[in-house]
C-alpha cells in the first residue's frame, strides 16, 4: 500500500519572499455574464420564503443523470456568473507579473513559438498575412500594446501606507479610473492593430493529447525563461497538465452523474503524479480527488465547453469538499476561459488566443498554475490530506443504460448503487433478515412467506373505493410504455420517451400489479487502482472520514466529518463545514443563543462554532477569496458567504437504520425535538431526512433534529380550526408553550440565493409562496416518512451495520451509494427537480382530495415499491402507517379557512399516530430488525 501526505502552508512561498502589496479588484471590467431564463427568487413581503434549486447532494432516492445535474447547476448559478478581466492577475499576480509575462512573450516570438501579424481582425485568418520579423519595430509595438492592454485590465495596486494598511478608496474610485482611463486613451490613438498566432497549437479537430502537449510545452518554455527572474529562492514546477489515457471509463471518484461521461479532457495534477522527469503520468492519479483543475477542449463551441466544465468543477468540489474554491478551463481553437467557482458563484476570464493581451494572460495562467502551491489553487490549509493507493470503482462511460423492469431505474444506475445482486427473484431485499440466522437463509424464508402469505390491506370503505374509481379507470387505459400525464411532464420536465418512467400499472388489474422479474445485467462498474486523497486531520482534529457532503459550486456546501475530540480521543464528534450567508449569521447566532438557554434531549446543538480564516483574514467568498472591499460587496448581486466550523455529538444517519421500527422511533424523536423548538419560538425551516439522525445505541434517545442553518426566531401560529382530536385518546401530551416575547423576524429581508428547505420535503404551502410556519415543517416530516419507503430496500445487513458503527458511519471514498438505496419513482423524483408552483399544486391536490390517502396507498408507485423492496409481512403495517398519517393531514385541510388551504397538523397528532403504530406492530420489531449486538458496549458503560 502506497501512501502520501499532503501538507500546506497558509501563504504562498512566492508571496512570502515578495513585497506584500494590497491588490484591489478592477471593478471597471466586472460584468454579469448569465444566460437562460432561470428565475432567481428573492424574499419579498408577499413571498417571504423563496427557494432556489441547487446541484448539491441529491436526496437518497434521486437519480444522478447528466440532464438533472446540468439543469440544477444552471439554477444554482443563475445570476451568479461574472466576467472578471483581472481574474488571472488576482490569482497569480504574486507569482507571475504582467511584466514577466510580457518578457516571456517577447522570447516566444524570438524563438518562433508565437508569430505576429499586422492588421488581422477576427476571425484572425492568417493565411494571407505576412509574418512580421521578430526584430522589427512593429513587433515591439505589438508587444507593448499587448502589455498595456493587459495592465489596463489588471487588479489595481494603489499606494499603501508603511504598515500595509487599507487604501482610502476602492478601485472604482478616481485614482484607479484615472490610471485606466489614460491607458484607454492611449489605446484609442493607436491606428495599427496586430494579431498573434501560436505555432504549435493543435489543429482541428483538437485532440486531448495534442492540447495537453501544447499546454505543457508552453509552460516548460515559460519556466525555463522565467526561472532566473522569479522571486522564489529555488523555484520549481509543482503541477503539470495531463490527459486521461483511458477513453473507456469516466474519471474515477466523480460520484455522479451515474453512468455519464464525467471525464474531463485534461486535468492539472501535482508533481508526484509524474515520473521520468515529467514525461510519464501515473494513471492512478487520474481521479477527482487528485486533480487541481479540470478542463474541456472544444473546436468552436465555447459556451458548450463552459457548461460542460461546470459539471466537472462540481465533481471536483464534491470529491474535495474541503477546498475553498475550484478551478477550471475551457479551450477552443480561438478562445480560452479560466474559471474559479466558490460558494457565491463563479467568476471567469475569457481570452482571445490571437489577441496580444490573450497571449500574455494565457502565459500567466499556465505558468501560475504550474508554480502555485496548494493554497493558491484553493486548498484549505487547515485540512491535512493523505494519499493512498486503493482499488475503487469507475463507471464505463460507453455503457448504454437500459430500463429495469421493476424499478424504472437504468441498469447503469443500479450498478452505480452496487445493487445489481441485492434482490431476490421476487424483488425482496437480500439484506433483510430475521433474528437467529444467516442473512441468506432467512432471506429465503422471507421470500417464501412473501409468496405464500397474503398481507391484509388497511380497511377501505366502499365509498372510498368508488371515490378513486376515476383514477383507476384512467390508469387502466394506460400501459407501462404509454404516455406520461401532463402534470407529471410538467413536474419532471421529461418527455414521453423518457427511459426513467416508473411502471404505470393499472390499479384495477391485479395481474399487472404483480412486480416484474428483474433483469440480470453486468455491472457498469469496474475496479481500478487509484491514488485517493482523503482528509486525516481537520482543524486540528484527527479525522476518520466524511459523514456527509452536499457540496456543489454555489451554496452552503455543507460537509460533515467524523473526527476525534481534542480532549478525549475516545469520543467521536461530527465536525461540520458550511459556507453561510453573512446576512443570516446574525439570525443563526440568535437561534444558537436561545438553544443554549433551553437545551432539549432530542435536539443536537453545536458544542463549538467559529469562523474559519484564510491567509490571516476571515474566510469569506467575496472578501477573503475574491478580494472585494465592503462598499463593492454591497453593489454585487450575489450573497457573501463565510466558512463556519462547528462540532457536535456524533449520531447515526438515517440510511443506517436498523429496521422499520427504528426509523419510526427516530422520526418520533425528531418530531419531539421540533415540537420543543416551536414552544421556545424557533422555526427550523429545513426538515428533511438529512437533518434527522438516530441514536447510536438502542438505549439512547432514538431520534434527533439537527442543522439550524435555516432556522429563525419566529413564534408559532395558531391553527385556524378547532382540533377534533379527543384529548383522552392522546398517548402524547404537547409540550408547554414558552411565553417569551416574539423575536424580530427576518421575513421582509431580501436574501440573495436563499433556499428555505430541501426541495422534495417542502410543504405545498411554502412551494406556492405562502409564509413558512411550524405547520409546514410538520408537513415536511410527512414527506420524510413517505419518501423513506421509496428510498430504501430494507436496512443493510447486520454485518454492514456493525462495520459502519465501528468506522463512525463515514462514507467509503469512491464506493457510491449504499446497496440498499433505490431511485424514487418518476412522480416523486420530480419533487426534487421540477417547478415549485407545479410541485406545490400537485401536493396540494393530494391533500384537498378527501380520499387522497386511499389513492396514494393504492397507487402503482407504492404497490411496486413494497413488492420489490419490503417483506410482504410488513406491507399491511406500512400501508396503515401511510394511510393514517396522510388522513390526518387531509382532514386538516378541510377545516382551514377557504383562503388558507394549508395543512394544520399539530406535533401531538402526528406523534400519536406513530405511537399507536409502534404499539400495534410491536410484535414485528424484534423479528424484522438488523440491530447489531451492543452487549459489550452496554457492559462497558
Amino acid at each position: 500500500m502506497v501512501t502520501k501526505t499532503l501538507t500546506t502552508t497558509a501563504n504562498s512561498t512566492n508571496a512570502a519572499t515578495a513585497k506584500i502589496v494590497r491588490v484591489l479588484r478592477n471593478m471597471n471590467f466586472l460584468k454579469l455574464r448569465d444566460h437562460g431564463n432561470v428565475v432567481v427568487p428573492v424574499r419579498t413581503e408577499t413571498h417571504p420564503s423563496p427557494m432556489k434549486q441547487a446541484a448539491s447532494n441529491r436526496q437518497p432516492g434521486q437519480s444522478h443523470t447528466r440532464t438533472t445535474v446540468d439543469d440544477a447547476i444552471n439554477h444554482e448559478l443563475a445570476k451568479a456568473r461574472y466576467l472578471m478581466d483581472d481574474l488571472a492577475d488576482h490569482v497569480f499576480g504574486h507569482i507571475v507579473s504582467t511584466e514577466l509575462a510580457k518578457d516571456i512573450l517577447r522570447q516566444f516570438i524570438d524563438d518562433g513559438i508565437v508569430q505576429v501579424f499586422e492588421g488581422a481582425a477576427p476571425p484572425y485568418n492568417h493565411d494571407d498575412k505576412v509574418v512580421l520579423n521578430p526584430t522589427c519595430d512593429d513587433v515591439q509595438r505589438a508587444i507593448q500594446q499587448a502589455f498595456e492592454d493587459a495592465d489596463e485590465h489588471n487588479c489595481v495596486r494603489p499606494d499603501t501606507d508603511s504598515n500595509g494598511g487599507e487604501p482610502e478608496s476602492s478601485p472604482s474610485g478616481s485614482k484607479g479610473k484615472a490610471k485606466q482611463g489614460d491607458a484607454k486613451g492611449k489605446g484609442k490613438q493607436k491606428a495599427t492593430t496586430y494579431s498573434f498566432k501560436w505555432n504549435t497549437f493543435p489543429a482541428e479537430p483538437i485532440s486531448e493529447d495534442g492540447l495537453v502537449s501544447f499546454l505543457n510545452e508552453i509552460t516548460d518554455h515559460a519556466f525555463a525563461f522565467a526561472k532566473p527572474k522569479l522571486t522564489e529562492t529555488h523555484p520549481e514546477l509543482r503541477h503539470r497538465f495531463a490527459a486521461p489515457k483511458d477513453k473507456r471509463h469516466a474519471m474515477a471518484l466523480s460520484y455522479e452523474p451515474d453512468g455519464e461521461d464525467m471525464r474531463p479532457d485534461f486535468v492539472l495534477l501535482p508533481r508526484d503524479a509524474f515520473v521520468d522527469n515529467f514525461k510519464t503520468v501515473d494513471s492512478r492519479y487520474i481521479n477527482f480527488t487528485a486533480s487541481r483543475l479540470v478542463g474541456e477542449a472544444k473546436n468552436k463551441d465555447l459556451a458548450g465547453g463552459v457548461e460542460q466544465v461546470q459539471r466537472y468543477a462540481r465533481g471536483l468540489k464534491r470529491a474535495q469538499p474541503w477546498v475553498h474554491y475550484v478551478l477550471a478551463m475551457t479551450i477552443t481553437k480561438d478562445k480560452a476561459v479560466f474559471l474559479r467557482g466558490e460558494g457565491s458563484g463563479t467568476e471567469r476570464l475569457e481570452l482571445i488566443l490571437a489577441d496580444g493581451r490573450g497571449c500574455i494572460e494565457l502565459i500567466r495562467i499556465l505558468l501560475g498554475l504550474a508554480l502555485a502551491d496548494e493554497v493558491d489553487l484553493g486548498h484549505n490549509p487547515d485540512v491535512e490530506l493523505r494519499g493512498e493507493s486503493t482499488m475503487c470503482g469507475v463507471n464505463i462511460s460507453s455503457s448504454i443504460p437500459t430500463t429495469s423492469c421493476a424499478t424504472g431505474a437504468t441498469d447503469v444506475d443500479s450498478a452505480a448503487m452496487g445493487s445489481c445482486e441485492t434482490c431476490s427473484s421476487v424483488g425482496l431485499p437480500a439484506s433483510y433478515r430475521t433474528r437467529g440466522g444467516s442473512a441468506t437463509s432467512k432471506t429465503r424464508s422471507i421470500a417464501s412467506r412473501a409468496r405464500n402469505t397474503s398481507g391484509s390491506v388497511h380497511p377501505i370503505s366502499s365509498r372510498t373505493r368508488s371515490a378513486s374509481a376515476a383514477l383507476q379507470t384512467a390508469n387502466s387505459s394506460r400501459t407501462r410504455e404509454g404516455p406520461v400525464s401532463l402534470l407529471q411532464q410538467a413536474i419532471t420536465g421529461s418527455s414521453t420517451s423518457s427511459k426513467r418512467i416508473h411502471s404505470e400499472i393499472a390499479v384495477g388489474n391485479q395481474e399487472e400489479r404483480r412486480p416484474k422479474r428483474r433483469k440480470i445485467v453486468k455491472s457498469a462498474i469496474e475496479k481500478e487502482e487509484r491514488m485517493v486523497f482523503y482528509p486525516v486531520r481537520v482543524y486540528g482534529h484527527s479525522c476518520l472520514g466524511i459523514l456527509f457532503t452536499s457540496s456543489s459550486i454555489r451554496g452552503r456546501g455543507t460537509t460533515v466529518f467524523c473526527v476525534l475530540d481534542l480532549d478525549d480521543a475516545a469520543t467521536r464528534l461530527a465536525l461540520k463545514m458550511s459556507w453561510q450567508d453573512l446576512e443570516r449569521v446574525v439570525d443563526q447566532d440568535a437561534v444558537m443563543r436561545r438553544l443554549a438557554e433551553h437545551p432539549h434531549r432530542n435536539v443536537i446543538m453545536p458544542l463549538k462554532t467559529f469562523n474559519a480564516d484564510r491567509k490571516g483574514k476571515t474566510c469569506t467568498t467575496l472578501g477573503g477569496i475574491r478580494g472585494f472591499l465592503e462598499d463593492e460587496i454591497d453593489h454585487l448581486r450575489v450573497e457573501n458567504r463565510v466558512l463556519r466550523i462547528s462540532t457536535s455529538s456524533l449520531k447515526r444517519p438515517v440510511k443506517y437504520f436498523w429496521g422499520l421500527h427504528d426509523f419510526v422511533r427516530g422520526l418520533r424523536g425528531a418530531l419531539l425535538g421540533h415540537e420543543f423548538l416551536t414552544s421556545i419560538g424557533i422555526l427550523h425551516r429545513d426538515v428533511s431526512e438529512n437533518n434527522i439522525v438516530l441514536g447510536v445505541y438502542p438505549w439512547e434517545e432514538r431520534g434527533y433534529l439537527i442543522d439550524f442553518d435555516m432556522a429563525i426566531l419566529q413564534e408559532a401560529e395558531e391553527a385556524t380550526r378547532v382540533s377534533p382530536a379527543d384529548p383522552t385518546n392522546q398517548l402524547h401530551q404537547p409540550a408547554q408553550e414558552w411565553s417569551a416575547q416574539p423575536a424580530k423576524s427576518d421575513e421582509k429581508k431580501r436574501v440573495k440565493g436563499l433556499r428555505t428547505g430541501t426541495f422534495p420535503y417542502i410543504s405545498f404551502n411554502v412551494l406556492l409562496g405562502e409564509r413558512h410556519t411550524q405547520f409546514d415543517d410538520v408537513e415536511s416530516f410527512l414527506y420524510v416518512l413517505l419518501l423513506f419507503f421509496f428510498s430504501y430496500a430494507g436496512p443493510l445487513p447486520t454485518t454492514q451495520l456493525e462495520e459502519a458503527h465501528k468506522k463512525g458511519f463515514v462514507q467509503s471514498t469512491g464506493s457510491g451509494r449504499l446497496s440498499h438505496m433505490r431511485n424514487w419513482p418518476t412522480k416523486y423524483a420530480g419533487w426534487a427537480d421540477g417547478n415549485p408552483q407545479v410541485i406545490g399544486k400537485s401536493k396540494a391536490f393530494d391533500f384537498w382530495d378527501p380520499f387522497g390517502e386511499t389513492i396514494l396507498v393504492e397507487s402503482p408507485e407504492l404497490e411496486n415499491c413494497l413488492a420489490n423492496n419490503w417483506p410482504q409481512v410488513l406491507h399491511s403495517s406500512i400501508k396503515c402507517l401511510v394511510v393514517d398519517s396522510f388522513k390526518v393531514f387531509t382532514q386538516s385541510t378541510q377545516h382551514t379557512a377557504p383562503k388558507r388551504r394549508r395543512t394544520e397538523v399539530s406535533h401531538a397528532q402526528f406523534i400519536n399516530i406513530l405511537d399507536k403504530w409502534l404499539i400495534t406492530n410491536s410484535g414485528l420489531e424484534h423479528e424484522y430488525s438488523n440491530c447489531p449486538d451492543f452487549k459489550d458496549s452496554r457492559n462497558a458503560e
